[in-house]
């Protein structure tokens, strides 16, 4: 779980727009991001053509939310399949997303400041 939490740290510092976002809100969009690449790695796309896969589907999250799939379809990717078809990443990401969201706010004011 541990490795989950910086997976999201991680995804969250990497776009510093998300600091601006409501909380609900980003970590929905990031859930979404988490749950089209899920699917995508399900359907067996490679991981170099995920971004691409899922952008020509036009997501509905707003596009400076893309920057972040390269991070989040690298943790998924290192997923054992097992776990993909057991668990639904979106609603995990996007829990874990809202819990750590103080935190996360606090690492990219310490990275800003």
């Amino acid at each position: 779980m541990v490795r989950f939490a910086a997976a999201v740290s991680l995804a969250c510092l990497a776009v510093p727009a998300f600091a601006e976002e409501n909380k609900e809100e980003s970590c929905g969009y990031q859930g979404a991001i988490a749950s089209a690449i899920q699917t995508a790695r399900l359907d067996g796309v490679r991981e170099k053509r995920v971004e691409k896969k899922i952008l020509a589907n036009s997501p509905a999250w707003p596009e400076n939310y893309n920057k972040v799939i390269p991070t989040i379809t690298g943790w998924i990717y290192q997923i054992d399949k097992s776990q993909l078809r057991s668990n639904d990443l979106g609603a995990i990401w996007q829990e874990q997303c809202v819990t750590n969201w103080d935190a996360i706010q606090q690492m990219l004011s310490n990275q800003s400041g």
